[in-house]
């Protein structure tokens, strides 16, 4: 399958996990009660963390190794399955100790219960085996694993005929194991042979992509915790992630074909890379009228998609819209960044943002700066700032490269 047909394979599969969360979002909101779609948002926020931290940017790092050193993936994948056992058994102990202080310092922690980690633990084991897995299957099949999760939580929600906390913990565990059944049946024949990995390595590049998701995963954590802890509580929270899911569904087409980018450049030299970044600014710009066009139908699709309660998340919405041509030339600059071996760029740029984005929050909800927005459009107005400062900086490195050779 020629690259450019695998690109629109992905384009055309991967939507269909973000609209799996979205219906699953709806239909919370409006069939079980704003609340328990708060609380499915929130304990989602804190399982992506979690993921992302123990991932370690290993997913990355063993794509470059994979393309560049040829590592063994049976090894990979048997050292990460202990790696995995390992961190489940971290969780767990510190879940343990919970039950004598932990719950007050994070008394927001929906985690610490042992189904909730050990959906952790599985979660953690699909993330970082996808890394093994698209350099055996970038086509189609690497789309279905990675919206596997994603489509088999909705169901499990969707076909339920009475939903509590306890139930979507449970659905979280089901549909997380059985995504990882269904991506280990499909490399049933890729356990090849090959060197052995260099483990030194795997870390030392995984650290500045660790910091990197890290930061990206603890954005919309923070925001949560901000707005849950403001007197608007789980229903502000439920109303901004209405503008998130609308973010992310934006910024999808990206975040899709990233890994098989990335894939594709760390195999080639990187003038490819940084050649690929070229048009992405001058595309990005025009996205900006394109979502303002977008937010002004926003009021009726809230309208007709929701109950009462869901009104106060336009602002949200249009404001979260308009971040999105920023995000694009970040995250367009991510795997360019890689595949010519600059993992601490990526780093450093997720880190501006998460201190951006947090200290405008603090800073627009001190100051009062927009008495006229609560706390949810608050929270937006600090993420749109964080887009437009990292893309000012992206835009500096891009120039900074195109002129400057040393990178070679």
């Amino acid at each position: 399958m020629r690259f450019r047909a695998k690109l629109l394979t992905a384009l055309l599969i991967q939507p269909l996990g973000v609209g799996s969360l979205f219906l699953t979002v709806w239909y919370l909101g409006n069939y079980v009660g704003i609340e328990t779609q708060g609380y499915f948002s929130t304990l989602k926020s804190q399982i992506d963390l979690l993921t992302v931290l123990f991932a370690f940017g290993f997913p990355q790092t063993i794509i470059y190794q994979i393309n560049n050193a040829g590592a063994s993936r049976r090894t990979l994948i048997t050292g990460f399955a202990f790696y995995t056992i390992i961190v489940s058994l971290i969780l767990i102990a510190i879940s343990a100790h919970s039950l004598i202080g932990i719950r007050q310092i994070w008394p927001e922690a929906l985690w610490v219960t042992p189904t909730v980690i050990l959906t952790t633990g599985i979660l953690l084991f699909h993330r970082v085996v996808r890394g093994v897995f698209v350099t055996v299957y970038d086509d189609w099949r690497f789309s279905m694993i990675t919206i596997a999760p994603m489509v088999l939580l909705a169901l499990s929600i969707l076909v339920a005929p009475r939903i509590s906390k306890d139930y979507i913990q449970t659905a979280y565990l089901v549909s997380s194991m059985l995504a990882v059944a269904i991506m280990l049946w499909f490399l049933r024949d890729g356990f090849s042979s090959g060197n052995r990995p260099n483990w030194r390595s795997l870390w030392s590049n995984g650290f500045p992509v660790f910091l990197q998701s890290a930061a990206m995963a603890m954005q919309p954590a923070i925001a949560f915790l901000w707005i849950k802890s403001s007197p608007e509580g789980l229903t502000g929270v439920a109303q901004f992630s209405l503008g998130l899911y609308a973010y992310n569904a934006g910024i999808l087409p990206i975040t899709m074909v990233a890994p098989l980018l990335f894939n594709r450049w760390s195999s080639s030299k990187p003038e490819v890379a940084l050649r690929g970044l070229k048009g992405v600014i001058l595309i990005s710009l025009t996205l900006i009228p394109l979502m303002a066009i977008v937010g002004v139908i926003v009021p009726p699709i809230i309208a007709w998609a929701f109950e009462a309660g869901y009104e106060q998340s336009v602002q949200s919405i249009r404001i979260m819209l308009l971040a999105i041509p920023f995000a694009f030339i970040t995250l367009f600059s991510m795997p360019a960044f890689m595949a010519m071996g600059k993992f601490s760029v990526n780093a450093w740029l997720a880190l501006i943002r998460l201190l951006t984005l947090s200290v405008g929050i603090y800073c627009l909800s001190i100051f009062s700066i927009f008495r006229w927005a609560s706390v949810p459009e608050l929270v937006a107005i600090s993420w749109l700032i964080a887009e437009v400062v990292v893309a000012g900086i992206i835009l500096w490195l891009m120039r900074h490269y195109r002129t400057n050779t040393s990178y070679q």
